[in-house]
């Protein structure tokens, strides 16, 4: 008896707004043309839902991963073409779904001074520690003091502490209006780090602990973002939520980084 295989197809393409995730109706598309045949009825079962089409014979465009929001969708992040759209926005008032997310972009909601830089209520903590220990990606973006809420560092404080991070922010300002860090001011030996030639940023404060990714360029080049391996996730801090705003440059190359690299490819 001949088994029937799908010829190879040209994709469907991916979608415009991400040029590389698949939606499910293009997956249903392309599954459709094998209905006539009860051998592909079979292999449609087989395709895991929204993305995959490789049962059938046909590779997917890339791996997308799930990322969720702490409060609401930071458009520098969002719109990297790297990013799914199966973002989720508001976590803090669903964190119990916080497995479901490769990555969570969390912190200071640029250019609002005045904001904390923990969103998540106290009762969420142990939760989100668990999700890191268990491979979760948490990045942290925080401010200059005297941009943060009163009393909102020693909340992120708690917060970092509670997670089992070293990691703190100071109370310096660093004052520099929208710059990128020079490629002698990025750890690229930091495996995350090595093809990124830019890291723009706006006025910072001073991070210590963890693994230095970026420093400033004047004032004695001090740290403003770092990086720190829990169990078997991470957590990277960034004193600056200009950087995830987009409102000095686009960081893409280290979003991306930050949510799709292996864990061999982090610290």
């Amino acid at each position: 008896m001949r088994i029937w295989t799908p010829k190879k197809r040209k994709l469907p393409p991916c979608n415009p707004r991400k040029k590389h995730l698949q939606t499910l109706s293009d997956v249903r598309a392309y599954r459709n043309r094998f209905q006539r045949n009860p051998w592909a009825k079979v292999g449609s079962l087989l395709v895991p839902q929204p993305l995959r089409l490789q049962s059938l014979g046909l590779a997917c465009c890339c791996e997308c991963h799930a990322i969720a929001y702490e409060k609401l969708e930071y458009d520098d992040v969002s719109n990297c073409d790297c990013i799914c759209e199966n973002v989720a926005t508001n976590l803090r008032s669903n964190w119990s779904a916080i497995d479901s997310y490769k990555a969570v972009f969390m912190g200071h909601q640029s250019p609002i001074c005045g904001d904390v830089t923990v969103h998540f209520p106290e009762a969420a903590w142990p939760d989100i520690k668990s999700y890191v220990e268990n491979g979760g990606r948490l990045w942290v973006a925080s401010e200059f003091t005297p941009c943060l809420a009163p009393g909102a560092r020693t909340v992120l404080l708690d917060f970092l502490d509670s997670l089992g991070s070293s990691m703190e922010i100071g109370e310096v300002l660093i004052d520099e209006d929208c710059v990128t860090s020079s490629e002698d001011n990025i750890n690229t030996a930091v495996p995350m780090m090595a093809d990124i030639t830019s890291f723009y940023h706006n006025a910072v404060n001073v991070v210590t602990g963890g693994t230095w990714l970026a420093k400033t360029n004047v004032d004695g080049n001090v740290i403003f973002a770092a990086m720190e391996n829990i169990g078997d996730g991470y957590i990277l801090l960034v004193a600056d939520s200009t950087v995830i705003a987009g409102h000095c440059g686009s960081n893409c190359s280290i979003y991306c980084a930050f949510v799709n690299n292996s864990n061999d490819n982090m610290l």
